[in-house]
């Protein structure tokens, strides 16, 4: 378990938990519910383990939360306190496959900190969950073009997006709507 480095909160480095090339780590959850990620569902309260990583080489990094029976939200933030410094989020890795741990991929300068969040799913409990973090070898997706429309009179929105995958590797894509004010917006209350 790591030190104080987030306003004395509790936190767990995943460097401590080296497996080869990547990293294990198992961690608990506190029995409080003091974060939020974006893609946290509207007033759902869950216990957190706040867990920093160093990364030890550039390129992008993919962490995974692990553990049986779980329902966890993960997000990554550059400042552990600040929500408008997140980097990704994901509440669930599929739910058509009942698979509710989660999934974020961060891309990182070498020797760059970031905080990760796990967070349960509407358990304010301890209970341990283990997370993974490990470079993504290959070459990653190219984003071509992306489009958004609104349809006020069917109220609406539409999104395209283009691009290629040299690996074949991609199997999901996220996509998180901005404000005006840069906030993430919350559709149907979720």
């Amino acid at each position: 378990m790591g030190g104080g480095g987030c306003a004395g909160l509790r936190t767990f480095n995943l460097n401590d938990g080296r497996e080869g090339e990547g990293f294990r780590l198992e961690v608990t959850t506190g029995d409080d519910d003091v974060f939020t990620g974006s893609c946290t569902a509207t007033a759902s309260a869950g216990s957190e383990a706040l867990v920093s990583f160093t990364a030890p080489a550039a390129g992008e990094w993919r962490f995974v939360t692990e553990g049986e029976g779980l329902d966890t939200v993960l997000y990554a933030r550059s400042s552990c306190l600040d929500e408008r410094s997140e980097l990704a989020c994901n509440d669930d890795l599929s739910i058509d496959d009942q698979l509710f741990t989660s999934a974020v991929l961060v891309p990182m300068q070498a020797e760059q900190t970031i905080y990760l969040v796990v967070d349960q799913f509407e358990v304010l409990e301890q209970t341990p969950v283990t997370l993974v973090a490990a470079r993504v070898e290959g070459a990653a997706p190219v984003l071509d073009d992306a489009a958004c429309y609104f349809n006020a009179e069917a109220d609406v929105i539409g999104v395209r997006v283009q691009g290629s995958d040299a690996d074949r590797d991609l199997d999901q894509i996220g996509l998180q709507l901005l404000g005006g004010d840069g906030e993430p917006l919350r559709v149907n209350g979720e």
